[in-house]
């Protein structure tokens, strides 16, 4: 039996044992996931430790002799790479590699790439109120990640959801299949329950505050009571003009802590976790700013818009926002107040179907891979080498 390493550098949650398949997995291999962040990230695992899914394959090391200690004796055939590149993940992949065993870079889900200037970003971190010493981390973390990826070990092979992926990948395996949002696409059409739109709206929350992906790589454009109370206010003009309810869809790493947080902020907005895909299945359209989730407005054949702001606008976020709809040709509205007109609902709900085509095969699934789990493709190709 193959033996299976998966790299994690961020808090493993309930989500992750779920989109990374470790059920279907086990089946075929012996899997381990190893968590990391104690050791690259401790400031991280102090700050996310509670969000943690523990199972009998899942394991945690604390440092460099930790690490050893984990790997010492064992021979893994297969290593997920899901680290980011800087010196001590370039020094585990350098430990790790061998002929013997294949290197896999999780390619699936890749989004439209943002025209970003290095200088014009590091203005942007600039102006925000942050401290001196946190938005140096920020600016040295984002010139230190190019130099690292350069010098990171390449994978063998490579899992690709979407052509663009497809394209870029300069693995010598490519294993054509889809995306985990599909994944979960898959599972609700073949529910035996009837598709029922609803008369409601669904936001899909980044979780701008509550979110470790923010600490590690983002800052955040907006100070979080001033962002919720300009959200509210948005979303009570949206109802009144539309005559349909929002349902906040939170992102699937806030802790239960922070869902109350988020439930106090918005009032009379019921914020929903855990089933997005479903949420958006029955909605008449989705809001978000730039969250990748909005693969399932594209799924279930959706209106987009997209929510944007001042601060959103004069942020690293806006690059993201634009290449987003480059593709989609959807709908943006600025929420800041001096700047909001009344809605053009017959033009804000339209579709643009190419647009929603060309980013389903470019980004979600390849054409005429097969509508298997992803990792049912990825163990029946594995299983092929020798």
């Amino acid at each position: 039996m193959k033996k299976i390493l998966i790299l994690y550098p961020y808090p493993f949650i309930k989500r992750d044992y779920e989109r990374f398949g470790i059920e279907i997995l086990k089946k075929s291999f012996d899997v381990k996931v190893l968590n990391l962040v104690p050791w690259l990230r401790p400031d991280i695992w102090k700050k996310y430790s509670d969000t943690i899914f523990n199972f009998k394959e899942y394991f945690t090391v604390t440092s460099k002799e930790d690490f050893i200690d984990f790997i010492k004796g064992s021979d893994f055939n297969i290593i997920f790479d899901l680290m980011y590149a800087d010196s001590k993940t370039n020094w585990i992949r350098r430990r790790l590699k061998t002929d013997k065993n294949f290197f896999v870079n999780i390619e699936v889900n890749a989004i439209p790439e943002p025209k970003i200037h290095i200088v014009e970003n590091i203005k942007k971190v600039l102006k925000f109120q942050m401290s001196p010493i946190k938005i140096l981390k920020k600016v040295l973390f984002f010139l230190k990640k190019k130099y690292y990826n350069f010098k990171k070990i390449k994978s063998d092979i490579s899992i690709n959801g979407g052509l663009f992926s497809l394209k870029n990948s300069k693995a010598k395996i490519k294993i054509q299949a889809h995306t985990m949002d599909y994944d979960i696409y898959l599972e609700n059409i073949n529910k035996k329950n009837k598709k029922e739109e609803k008369n409601y709206a669904v936001f899909i929350d980044e979780g701008p505050f509550y979110n470790p992906d923010s600490d590690i790589f983002y800052p955040v454009p907006f100070k979080e009571d001033e962002y919720f109370l300009t959200l509210l206010d948005f979303f009570r003009k949206f109802k009144n003009e539309t005559n349909l309810d929002i349902l906040f869809a939170v992102h699937p790493k806030t802790s239960p802590k922070n869902l109350k947080k988020c439930s106090n902020y918005l009032k009379e907005i019921k914020c929903v976790i855990g089933n997005t895909a479903e949420l958006v299945k029955d909605s008449k359209v989705v809001l978000t700013h730039e969250s990748t989730a909005l693969s399932y407005a594209i799924l279930f054949n959706k209106p987009l818009i997209f929510i944007t702001s001042d601060e959103i606008n004069d942020s690293w976020m806006k690059p993201h926002i634009d290449a987003f709809n480059k593709i989609i040709n959807s709908h943006v509205i600025n929420i800041s107040k001096k700047k909001t007109e009344p809605l053009n609902t017959e033009k804000l709900f339209k579709i643009d179907k190419n647009g929603y085509n060309k980013y389903l095969y470019d980004f979600l699934k390849i054409p005429n891979s097969p509508n298997l789990p992803l990792w049912e493709i990825f163990s029946q190709e594995i299983k092929k080498l020798p």
